[in-house]
């Protein structure tokens, strides 16, 4: 199975799984100067998280570039979890012009719930394929829609890790912004064990 595509990140969630209001409380923080402090925090956070856990939390489109179509003994993993569409498949025909792959030709694979695994893509019968740019290092576009959906569709363990998070790096923040005690690590993974998505081999 084709596993590690090329990811890039196209539009980024419109929100953090928690607010500068819910941060704010938890900080037992009242006054408003170190808002935007605060506020990079929470993205540094859920970015840790996301990476860890392999996850997307809030909704975010991706594109994965792959080296080769799926087929019928392969199909194209999305690396991102949980995944809620697929937007298009384009790849370069073997004139190195970007065409799409009409979507009667596969069929997506969605998993949902807390911890959802990945979702991927698969052939679908009797589906002859074009032939691809062989100078294209990754010459298949997967455009996707990860993630739990809203932030309040994030589950409570994932938000628990990020307040965790968020408090020690807000106590820390005189040493160093991305400093996480030991001690407070080892409790996030534990609480971001249940989510974690295994490396693909």
């Amino acid at each position: 199975m084709q596993s590690h595509p090329l990811s890039v990140l196209v539009t980024a969630p419109s929100v953090e799984p928690l607010t500068l209001t819910e941060a704010k409380l938890y900080l037992r923080v009242d006054q408003s100067t170190e808002d935007n402090l605060i506020s990079g925090m929470l993205v540094a956070a859920r970015q840790w998280v996301e990476t860890y856990t392999r996850r997307a939390l809030v909704t975010q489109t991706w594109d994965f570039r792959y080296e080769s179509f799926m087929d019928t003994r392969q199909p194209l993993i999305l690396p991102k979890a949980p995944l809620q569409s697929v937007t298009s498949i384009t790849y370069l025909d073997e004139d190195g012009v970007s065409q799409t792959l009409a979507s009667s030709n596969y069929s997506v694979r969605t998993l949902s719930g807390a911890t959802a695994g990945r979702g991927y893509i698969e052939l679908n019968d009797d589906v002859s394929l074009p032939s691809l740019y062989t100078d294209a290092l990754a010459p298949v576009t997967v455009r996707a829609v990860c993630g739990y959906g809203a932030a309040a569709a994030v589950p409570d363990g994932i938000k628990m890790a990020i307040y965790l998070m968020l408090g020690d790096l807000y106590e820390q923040r005189q040493e160093t912004m991305m400093s996480v005690s030991s001690k407070t690590k080892t409790t996030i993974e534990r609480l971001l064990g249940p989510y974690r998505l295994e490396q693909v081999p």
